[in-house]
């Protein structure tokens, strides 16, 4: 079963007396352990379909599911359970909680799972924060770190619930080419060792690169999807 599938999926934004049509009956899928990008100019609507992956948003048209859950049929407390057990993020500005620790970041995550013993969630925030690199640097505050280092504990913070999908959007944007490829490979082993789903939205040709899968947005519409085949 899909992690991801968009059935004609269409999103419209009213803007004062105008509609506004971001997404034009988009249909696709994405398949445990994908690392794919959707790209296009600004405008085209990958931010838009992230989002409503993500369930920060709803589709006008169409219909959506997460791990075969039918997004249209969830109300907002079950909409917040599926991205709490299923989805992670990770931003371009990295939405780090800046008077929290690196380990109070990624802790505070698993303290929303119900019925998690609070020895278990600081277990498993110490062990993330190894497997990104961030060993010995989990009591220093997002001030104290690098940008680089900053999006090493977003990305710990969007794994260590071991979500089946994680959503990047531009998370290489305010990042030096050198720190921006570095955390790529990062997440490509993540990706590689743990299965999980990475769709990304991106500029970036880098991070094209390192994507097996393309997806090519202009005007809300599907231009091109490689399906995972690289040349």
């Amino acid at each position: 079963m899909p992690i991801v599938e968009c059935n004609n999926v269409s999103k419209e934004y009213k803007v004062g007396a105008s509609v506004v049509s971001a997404l034009k009956d988009i249909s696709l899928s994405f398949e445990k352990g994908e690392f794919s990008a959707i790209v296009g100019p600004s405008g085209s609507g990958k931010s838009t379909l992230l989002n409503l992956i993500g369930c920060l948003d709803k589709v006008t048209e169409g219909n959506l599911k997460i791990n075969g859950i039918l997004i249209k049929e969830q109300n907002k407390t079950l909409l917040a359970d599926l991205r709490c057990e299923n989805i992670g993020f990770v931003f371009q500005t990295f939405n780090l909680i800046p008077v929290l620790s690196a380990f109070e970041n990624v802790n505070f995550v698993l303290s929303l799972k119900k019925n998690l013993p609070e020895n278990e969630c600081a277990e498993k925030s110490m062990k993330i924060l190894e497997e990104v690199g961030l060993k010995g640097l989990e009591n220093r505050k997002p001030s104290e770190l690098s940008g680089g280092q900053q999006q090493r504990v977003a990305i710990a913070r969007a794994l260590v619930k071991e979500p089946a999908l994680i959503l990047a959007d531009e998370p290489t944007a305010n990042l030096d080419s050198k720190t921006g490829e570095d955390i790529m490979a990062l997440m490509k082993d993540l990706n590689m060792k743990k299965q999980t789903t990475f769709i990304f939205s991106t500029h970036d040709k880098m991070v094209m690169d390192y994507a097996t899968r393309i997806i090519n947005l202009r005007d809300g519409m599907i231009t091109s999807d490689n399906g995972g085949k690289k040349s």
